[in-house]
């Protein structure tokens, strides 16, 4: 689970995302790609995300994205506003995943 705010475009972006390795993933792919995104919100004038491991992410969430980067995760995502959550399914398909509505 990464927890952080970043700002985008002028607008104050507050997330609560997980992300879960597919079959054929690696922990190790997965730690490095939490931390990564962890650091997206410090280059984005906020600060690192909070990273907490678990043995799944929660249920329920918003939506996700099944099979991005490359196929072997699903990212979940939770606190997000409408119109952030509206941009997500496009962003999606842009990473390769497929949009599921919750």
């Amino acid at each position: 689970m990464i927890a952080g705010e970043f700002q985008l475009l002028g607008q104050r972006i507050r997330s609560r995302d997980c992300v879960q390795v597919l079959d054929g993933g690696r922990e190790q792919d997965l730690r490095r790609l939490c931390e990564g995104l962890a650091q997206g919100s410090a280059q984005m004038g906020g600060k690192a995300g909070e990273v907490t491991y678990m043995d799944a992410c929660p249920s329920p969430s918003q939506g996700s994205c099944q099979g991005v980067f490359g196929g072997a995760f699903a990212g979940y995502y939770y606190e997000r506003s409408a119109e952030d959550l509206a941009s997500l399914p496009a962003s999606c398909a842009h990473g390769g995943g497929r949009w599921v509505a919750n």
